[in-house]
């Protein structure tokens, strides 16, 4: 037998995609009017259980048969009646055409089609949505986790600078005083500005340089600051507070031990498109000192992990100088 409607599919390849376009149109309709809504309430929502999943299968039942008739009523469309699957005609060796029309089997097969056709697509969305979710609630542990951390330092700025005051009380009672005043500024920006994760180089320096005038009025002209900052750099983004903590480290143990003090270098370059480099350098006191726990480097590496994990990198080295060399991804 030769199959005229074969023929007619060839000869019509722009009206098959046109109805082919018109039911995937359709498909995408009912999934987002009727399967995505009922999705949202009632799996996202209640949470994924066996009922909720029982209740997904049994909804596309009904979905399915609208499905079904709502591609039958696209066929029955007149400018698409030529590839009506529900009459075939066929055409035998002698050239009499006969007409077959499909059965109620044929109907239900086309229904269980679309069936499996939406529960492959409910699948795939909850298999995305809960993916994203949990893309989401990664970072927000990730923010928490960083926030954490960041505000770790404020307290051990606070206790440096105590210690600070405490030396100039016996010394310089006036200094003291003003030492006070401007801890009690310092205090009040960080009273009205939740510390966030990230901030700007500039903001960074400008929250350091705060910190210097602090330590200035204990250590005089024994504490030397150079400042080699790009300019195309200030507003870069990065973790913050570490400006701050790596000046807090390099003043109390290698300038404060020192009788002649010391000089601390901030230096902040491009390294390529991609990267930026921000190295900070203090000289060594006469005697060696103990250096302390490591708390404030060990906070800096453990939030350079987190935030960047392998695309960052932390060095310290300690033989003629003490320095610290971070690489950081732009942003």
């Amino acid at each position: 037998m030769t199959d005229l409607f074969l023929g007619k599919i060839i000869d019509n390849k722009p009206l098959l995609l046109l109805r082919i376009f018109c039911e995937s149109l359709a498909l995408l309709m009912v999934c987002h009017f009727f399967i995505r809504p009922f999705l949202r309430l009632g799996v996202l929502r209640s949470g994924l259980s066996l009922s909720s999943m029982a209740g997904v299968t049994i909804y596309m039942i009904p979905v399915a048969i609208m499905l079904t008739l709502l591609m039958y009523a696209i066929g029955q469309i007149v400018v698409f009646s030529d590839f009506d699957i529900t009459s075939v005609q066929f055409q035998n060796n002698s050239g009499d055409v006969s007409s077959r029309h499909m059965s109620t089997a044929a109907y239900t097969i086309s229904a269980g089609q679309n069936y499996i056709i939406l529960l492959f697509w409910s699948a795939l969305y909850l298999s995305w949505h809960f993916y994203r979710k949990r893309d989401e609630l990664t970072r927000e542990l990730e923010m928490t986790r960083l926030k954490q951390l960041a505000n770790q330092i404020n307290p051990h700025f606070l206790f440096n600078t105590l210690n600070s005051i405490r030396a100039l009380v016996y010394s310089d009672q006036e200094q003291a005083a003003e030492t006070i005043t401007k801890l009690s500024e310092l205090m009040r920006v960080h009273m009205h500005a939740e510390v966030e994760a990230l901030s700007t180089l500039e903001q960074e320096c400008d929250l350091a340089e705060s910190y210097l005038q602090i330590e200035r009025l204990r250590l005089g002209e024994r504490l030397t600051v150079e400042w080699e900052i790009e300019a195309s750099l200030l507003q870069q983004s990065m973790p913050s507070l570490i400006v701050l903590t790596l000046l807090e480290n390099a003043v109390k143990y290698g300038v404060a031990p020192s009788r002649q003090g010391g000089t601390i270098a901030v230096v902040a370059k491009e390294q390529g498109d991609d990267y930026f480099s921000l190295c900070v350098v203090n000289s060594l006191p006469e005697k060696s000192v103990e250096q302390g726990h490591g708390i404030g480097l060990d906070n800096i590496r453990k939030r350079l992990e987190l935030m960047y994990g392998e695309h960052a990198s932390m060095t310290v080295n300690s033989e003629d100088s003490f320095s610290v060399l971070l690489e950081l991804p732009k942003k």
